[in-house]
């Protein structure tokens, strides 16, 4: 079955199933999706902050002592917790979405759930240690950039993307190996019938899928980062417009639409994401399924 097929096949069940698209806005979120769509309406912190932040001693040396490592601990720690529930998650919302086109695995075999977890922590794996290679790259280019900036009309964070560029590029590399591994490897427990490839070209087929699953998510999260930007900085003015003292009705009308566009932009392009989710699931499903069995998936 050509590509074009199964992503015509994948986005009309997607389209035509809108009881899975709260799964697919579930899945979306707890694989890193809140992160993502968090990040145009963050305000980073500018290198002043930072060394306030982090102290004269911690910039200068790049040690970590006292205080700040004791908070770091119990960030981590804190971090460490919600991966593990967003795995539990993440596992949940694959078995519901394959309960709906028909492959309730999670009915049939009891263990599917934790085996479906397990599934994702090993997805996850090359991220983290990527992470740990060079997560010391990365600080170091944000300490040095605080303590001999390169050029001070370039925002902080685009020169440190300039200075740790390769690291940053494995990282992504290792999101997807990490997409492959979980979109292939989770099959073999969510999919009983599946059929058998050559090495090269179930290489092939990996490959295919994750570049059409990723373009349908592009198409829809690139354009999305944008309007919520937008329309965050649409309700920073016109909060920040109101006058301090007696601010007028209108005002506080035009900022409070601005807040509820905001937030009806989120809401959707989280929608959009979601489907697109249900999407790149169908597409992974029909990459193992057997020919005929996988075309009324969603149906």
């Amino acid at each position: 079955m050509t590509a074009g097929r199964r992503l015509g096949a994948a986005l009309e069940a997607a389209v035509s199933d809108p009881g899975a698209w709260p799964i697919g806005m579930l899945g979306f979120l707890v694989r890193g999706g809140l992160v993502v769509m968090a990040l145009p309406i963050l305000t980073l912190p500018t290198p002043v902050g930072l060394a306030t932040l982090l102290g004269p001693a911690v910039i200068s040396t790049g040690r970590l002592d006292g205080p700040l490592f004791s908070l770091l601990l119990v960030w981590g720690l804190a971090l460490l917790a919600m991966l593990a529930v967003a795995l539990v998650l993440a596992a949940g919302a694959q078995g519901m979405v394959h309960a709906r086109w028909g492959r309730s695995a999670s009915g049939r075999h009891p263990a599917a759930l934790p085996r479906l977890a397990a599934l994702e922590l090993l997805a996850i794996t090359p991220i983290g240690a990527v992470l740990a290679v060079t997560a010391a790259t990365i600080v170091d280019g944000v300490r040095s950039e605080l303590l001999l900036p390169a050029d001070l009309a370039v925002p902080l964070l685009a020169r440190v993307v300039t200075r740790a560029a390769l690291s940053l590029g494995a990282l992504v590399a290792a999101v997807l190996v990490a997409e492959a591994v979980d979109g292939s490897v989770s099959r073999r427990v969510l999919v009983q019938r599946r059929q058998r490839r050559a090495p090269w070209q179930a290489l092939l087929s990996v490959v295919a899928t994750a570049a059409l699953g990723w373009s349908v998510t592009l198409v829809v999260l690139l354009p999305g980062l944008v309007l919520i930007g937008g329309t965050w900085e649409a309700v920073r003015v016109a909060w920040s417009s109101l006058p301090l003292s007696e601010p007028s009705s209108p005002d506080i009308a035009l900022a409070m639409v601005a807040v509820v566009a905001m937030v009806a932009v989120w809401i959707g392009v989280l929608l959009l994401c979601g489907i697109a989710s249900i999407v790149r699931a169908h597409l992974w499903t029909s990459r193992v399924a057997m020919a005929g069995d996988w075309t009324d998936v969603g149906n």
